[in-house]
């Protein structure tokens, strides 16, 4: 048993090692638990300051603000690249956009020329349509006028194909078109043509009737100079002969020549009145030898040499003159601008005269 007065002593051990006390100017000291805290830190040959928690944690914040840095940098240039790219990329869409522009201008610069080209086209056509649409009616009312031997039905025809094409004329732009009125044209110069090879066959038969004619008679005046030769003249008695005059030039009995001038003097006066110059006016052989030929046949038709043909009765300069003036295509020849001369053929038999003329 122990006694009260006796004190106790704790003894520490002793192989437990006294460790200063952690105050805040004293903070721990963890190099036993890193890495590289040895008294000989050496990497290298090089002795570096140990390393601690804290500086380890600097060393990793710096290590990835350098990688931060980096990938910014990279990021960087990866960015301003496609800004550039962008950039450009922009700027050629720009300039394409400028082209297209400008090309544009052009195209409707160029669609307008085309356009006014096109309206001028148009009315130079149609312009053409109805020059020749009234041409064609106009010389169909002169044919069917001139053309006296076609033939009623082809007349008809004629007439009636001018009436259809005034008709389009009249309704050109209201109703008919261009081509309208050019199927009328084709329809009426054919009925023209059709009138013209009538009247041209008509003709040429009447020159190959007279042509027999003249060559019957031409035997007979042979055969009768014959026969005078064979028998002996009978005696005179003194008295006037009648009969006809001679013929001229190998002409059908009683066929006379007929003065020229006559006839051009009428005929300039009819150009006078429609303030058109005179005509110097020639007699022509040919002419009158044509006019003789018609007056045997007792017709008349065109030699291919002459402009106009005909015949009145009685025997008259003016009254020819008239009867051609009456004659719208005859007409035309005679107040004709642009000649100067007019050439013409003219004869008589049994009251009747036959003129052909040629206008140069």
């Amino acid at each position: 048993m122990l006694g009260k007065g006796i004190g106790m002593t704790s003894i520490e051990p002793q192989t437990r090692a006294s460790r200063p006390a952690v105050t805040q100017d004293n903070p721990p000291d963890h190099r036993q638990d890193l890495p590289g805290t040895g008294a000989n830190n050496q990497v290298g040959g090089i002795a570096w300051p140990p390393l601690t928690r804290h500086r380890w944690r600097r060393v990793i914040a710096w290590t990835a603000g350098v990688a931060v840095l980096a990938l910014a940098v990279t990021v960087g240039v990866v960015l301003d690249q496609r800004a550039r790219a962008a950039a450009a990329q922009a700027a050629m869409q720009g300039r394409a956009e400028v082209v297209d522009a400008a090309y544009a201008v052009d195209q409707e610069f160029f669609d307008h020329q085309r356009e006014q080209q096109a309206a001028v086209t148009g009315a130079q056509a149609r312009e053409r349509a109805l020059t020749e649409a009234r041409t064609a009616a106009e010389q169909a009312r002169a044919l069917a006028v001139a053309a006296e031997h076609a033939g009623a039905e082809n007349l008809a025809a004629l007439r009636a194909s001018a009436d259809a094409l005034e008709e389009a004329l009249a309704r050109l732009g209201s109703g008919a078109s261009p081509v309208d009125l050019r199927e009328v044209r084709v329809g009426t110069a054919d009925a023209a043509r059709v009138v013209q090879e009538q009247e041209d066959a008509w003709h040429a038969e009447q020159e190959r009737l007279a042509a027999q004619r003249a060559a019957e008679q031409a035997a007979a005046e042979q055969a009768a100079a014959q026969r005078q030769q064979r028998s002996p003249a009978p005696p005179s008695s003194g008295g006037g002969g009648g009969g006809s005059a001679p013929s001229t030039g190998g002409w059908a009995p009683g066929v006379q020549a007929y003065g020229a001038a006559g006839l051009g003097a009428v005929l300039n006066q009819h150009r006078a009145a429609a303030g058109l110059p005179g005509l110097s006016v020639v007699g022509s052989s040919s002419l009158q030898n044509h006019a003789a030929a018609m007056a045997a046949a007792g017709s008349i038709w065109h030699s291919g040499r002459d402009h106009i043909v005909g015949w009145v009765q009685p025997i008259n300069d003016g009254y020819m003159i008239q009867a051609y003036m009456d004659s719208p295509p005859h007409r035309a020849w005679i107040l004709k601008s642009g000649v100067s001369r007019v050439a013409i053929g003219a004869v008589t038999i049994n009251g009747v005269l036959y003129t052909a003329m040629v206008f140069s």
